[in-house]
């Protein structure tokens, strides 16, 4: 028997681009590895999606996924933790030349992450499943400034890389502080393209007027599914959507932030998240902006 049910959810899918999402390998437990996640994209539509490795550059794996799955568009880039150096100017300079499209700020070695789980014990409660390396016993963390709240020197090279590729800058797990620093510095060396890093993450803080003076110098803010997922449960969706609401759908994207075995694959997720988003008042319109219109202006894919 034929069904009736007209799916908003999957009319809107096709076509959405995916900013961040994780995939093996990685020192993580992930659900998918870089083609399984491609294939599922491509079945479901979806015109392009970005690999974010947490100890890895993803660029090379993105080039080889090209080749081998066609119909979808696939990129890369690279979180500036200490697995690649930290904040290493010479592997940000290498990434955007063989075609990385996002540099990300220290995520999981962020100075500013680590103390945000304290209460999950450090590094203890953050490293991944038979990681026993005792180095991390004798670092802090990487944060972007100075004790006198200036970049640190290697910053000016990254952002001058960042501006010269025109690529996109996102800010990981920076503090609130740490971001409205990087922003000017990043503006002045002529960056183009923010992404404020799951927008509404335990991490950040932050609160409405906190997204607006950041959004008023010229980023946009991503809000994940992981974030309302049970295994985190930072934010609630009506709490996104009045982020979303404030802020306006032309300064927002939505991404998955998926991958992990406690959540739903990268695909499903997206569906779950623009269903429930329909359901709770969002209209079709803003959903396309913010999940097709906005990354395909960052990527360059307009």
């Amino acid at each position: 028997m034929k069904s009736d049910l007209v799916r908003t959810d999957l009319k809107i899918l096709r076509g959405a681009i995916d900013m961040h999402l994780h995939t093996r390998p990685c020192l993580y437990d992930f659900l998918l590895d870089d083609i399984e996640a491609a294939q599922e994209a491509r079945d479901a539509g979806m015109k392009a999606i970005v690999f974010k490795g947490t100890y890895e550059s993803t660029v090379g794996r993105a080039y080889l996924v090209n080749k081998i799955v066609g119909g979808i568009k696939v990129f890369g880039g690279i979180v500036l933790n200490y697995a690649i150096g930290g904040l290493n100017p010479f592997a940000v300079n290498a990434a955007l030349n063989l075609g990385g499209k996002i540099v990300w700020m220290p995520t999981g070695d962020a100075a500013n992450q680590i103390k945000s789980f304290e209460s999950l014990g450090g590094y203890k409660g953050l490293m991944p499943r038979g990681v026993t390396f005792g180095k991390y016993k004798e670092v802090g963390g990487i944060s972007v400034l100075t004790d006198k709240d200036e970049l640190v020197p290697d910053m000016e090279y990254i952002l001058g890389s960042i501006a010269d590729f025109d690529a996109i800058l996102a800010t990981g797990h920076l503090s609130l502080h740490e971001i409205r620093i990087l922003l000017k510095e990043a503006k002045r060396k002529g960056v183009k393209k923010v992404i404020l890093t799951h927008a509404e993450s335990r991490t950040l803080k932050a609160k409405t007027e906190d997204l607006a003076e950041l959004v008023q110098m010229g980023a946009y803010a991503e809000f994940v599914y992981s974030t309302i997922s049970p295994r985190w449960e930072t934010r609630t969706s009506d709490e996104i959507i009045a982020f979303m609401r404030a802020l306006g759908p032309e300064h927002c994207i939505i991404s998955s932030d998926l991958g992990a075995l406690s959540t739903p694959h990268p695909v499903d997720g997206l569906r779950s998240l623009i269903q429930t988003y329909l359901e709770k008042g969002v209209s079709e319109e803003d959903l396309e902006i913010m999940l097709k219109s906005n990354q395909a202006k960052l990527l360059g894919l307009e």
